[in-house]
C-alpha cells in the first residue's frame, strides 16, 4: 500500500511539476519560459523576453508618435478654425462698423438738406412779408 501512495505522490508531483514548467511562447524556441511578461502575461526566456520587450516598447513609442502627431494636427486645426472665426468675426464688424457710418452720413445729409429747405422757406417768406409790407 505504501508503494501505491509513493507511486501517487510521485505522480501527483510530476504533474505539479509539469503545469509549472512553461516553455517559452516563442514559435521557434523550446526553451523554458522563465520570464513573465508583465505586459502580455505570457512566459518567455530571457532571450526572446529581450526581443517581445523591444517589440513592445517599438510598438508603445509608435504610438506615442502617433499620438503627438495627433494632438499637433488636432492643435492645428483648432488654431486654424479660431483664427478663421476671429478673421470672420473682424469682417462682419467692420461691415457693421460701415453700414453705421453709411447711415450717420445719409441722416447727417437728411438733417442738413431739411435745415437748408427751412432756411430757403423762412427766407422766402421774409422775401414775401418785406414784398407785402413795401407794397
Amino acid at each position: 500500500m505504501s508503494n501505491i501512495t509513493d507511486a501517487n505522490n510521485q505522480q501527483t508531483k510530476m504533474r505539479s511539476v509539469k503545469l509549472q514548467t512553461k516553455l517559452c511562447v516563442s514559435p521557434s524556441c523550446e526553451d523554458s519560459g522563465e520570464i513573465i511578461c508583465h505586459h502580455c502575461s505570457q512566459s518567455y526566456c530571457r532571450l526572446c523576453f529581450l526581443c517581445h520587450r523591444k517589440n513592445v516598447l517599438d510598438d508603445m513609442h509608435s504610438i506615442h508618435e502617433q499620438m503627438s502627431s495627433n494632438r499637433r494636427v488636432g492643435v492645428a486645426e483648432v488654431t486654424t478654425f479660431i483664427d478663421q472665426q476671429a478673421k470672420d468675426a473682424h469682417e462682419h464688424a467692420k461691415k457693421l462698423i460701415d453700414d453705421a457710418i453709411d447711415r450717420i452720413v445719409k441722416a447727417s445729409k437728411n438733417i442738413h438738406t431739411y435745415i437748408e429747405n427751412r432756411r430757403e422757406a423762412k427766407l422766402g417768406r421774409l422775401d414775401e412779408c418785406l414784398e407785402e409790407f413795401d407794397k
